[in-house]
């Protein structure tokens, strides 16, 4: 709920400045997704977080992404664009690149990939080829982990399992695939 966001923040005394994006998931479902960007957008939110990669998103499209972006055209001094938690980091990272650079592309708006990294089973050459495709577009950035160690929620690992192991899997079946393509070392990887 922006407009109660901002407004509480108007209330408090806090001697910074606060911007926001807002969460592809607080404007679901798509229908209507769009009018409640404007009215975020209206309110002071500043740009929009896509997290591709979690439940709920992982079917968003990029054409989707492209068609929620049009409303950030129609409010150009407050740009934070769109941030990027990508749909595949793993087997399908340079996939995930091009259709940031697509959606930048297509929308002229800045983007951001949160937590650049390549996850599972290292592909030697992977986070360069990610980075030479985004040298061309400096409105593109991108952060990154400085360790190699990373967090995620179970039902991520579940999701990806439930795609490679396949529907009719038991839960423990899909999560040992999930963590098999997330974590290179098995459940030793894995801390809960």
């Amino acid at each position: 709920d922006a407009p109660a966001y901002f407004e509480l923040l108007k209330k408090s005394s806090l001697p910074l400045k606060v911007y926001s994006l807002t969460g592809l998931h607080a404007l679901m479902p798509l229908d209507g997704a769009q009018n409640r960007l404007r009215q975020a957008l209206e309110s002071g939110c500043i740009g929009l977080s896509v997290g591709l990669n979690y439940p709920g998103q992982d079917h968003i499209t990029e054409s989707d992404i492209i068609e929620l972006g049009k409303v950030l055209l129609e409010y150009p001094r407050r740009w934070g664009g769109i941030a990027w938690h990508m749909r595949d980091q793993g087997e399908g990272l340079l996939e995930s690149i091009k259709g940031v650079i697509h959606v930048h592309k297509t929308l002229n708006v800045p983007c951001h990939i949160s937590h650049l990294k390549r996850i599972g089973i290292d592909v030697p050459g992977d986070i360069d080829r990610a980075l030479e495709m985004l040298t061309p577009y400096p409105e593109i950035t991108v952060d990154t982990y400085p360790y190699i160690e990373a967090w995620t929620i179970l039902q991520l690992v579940l999701t990806i399992g439930k795609k490679t192991a396949g529907p009719q899997a038991s839960m423990e079946e899909q999560a040992l695939a999930g963590c098999k393509k997330l974590c290179p070392g098995g459940w030793s990887d894995v801390v809960v």
